[in-house]
């Protein structure tokens, strides 16, 4: 029978905490003049987001009236979210803007021929800031940049916005020296 010193062990250092973590959006800096301060902020105001599910796809084969499923390529990403902080100076949602910008403008019919892609990381940390686990997207690119909502009834409150990704492929792996490099799985 399981007791709760052996549940204690299982969960090392209390377990990770889901409110431990920093998004890194490496910003395209040839086209964004912007882009390093965005790049500096993001980190600190990106205060929501997810590690998106990672599929592979199937491939279902009839057996005698049974189905038998088998691993097939790797499903497509999904888009990947996260919520930011609006700063008066609107720096990340203006990166993000010109970004969407220089592949067409929006009062444009005619544009670049491929949308500038880059890399975003988010970070696991624990309790000590220390990276623990890190999922990195590849060749990202801005899908949607989210609405701003305006209120006259809200007080005390930082506007927000999301930010969707569309990527490639992605990676999670843990960090080099951390104690997630036991995991197996």
């Amino acid at each position: 029978m399981s007791t709760i010193d052996q549940f204690r062990q299982k969960l090392t250092n209390g377990g990770h905490r889901s409110n431990r973590f920093r998004v890194i959006v490496d910003f395209p800096q040839n086209t964004l003049e912007n882009a390093p301060k965005a790049q500096e902020s993001f980190e600190f105001l990106a205060f929501a987001s997810t590690i998106p599910t990672l599929n592979m796809g199937e491939i279902p084969v009839k057996f005698r009236g049974r189905t038998v499923f088998f691993a097939g390529d790797p499903a497509d990403p999904e888009l990947w979210t996260c919520s930011v902080y609006n700063q008066i100076s609107f720096d990340i949602r203006n990166a993000c803007l010109r970004w969407r910008d220089n592949y067409i403008a929006p009062d444009s019919v005619t544009g670049r021929d491929l949308i500038e892609t880059s890399t975003a990381r988010i970070e696991m940390l624990d309790k000590n800031d220390k990276v623990i686990q890190k999922f990195t997207i590849y060749n990202a690119w801005v899908q949607s940049i989210g609405q701003l909502s305006l209120d006259w009834n809200t007080e005390n409150q930082i506007s927000t916005f999301d930010l969707t990704l569309r990527y490639d492929y992605a990676k999670e792996e843990p960090v080099a020296g951390s104690s997630s490099e036991t995991i197996e799985g």
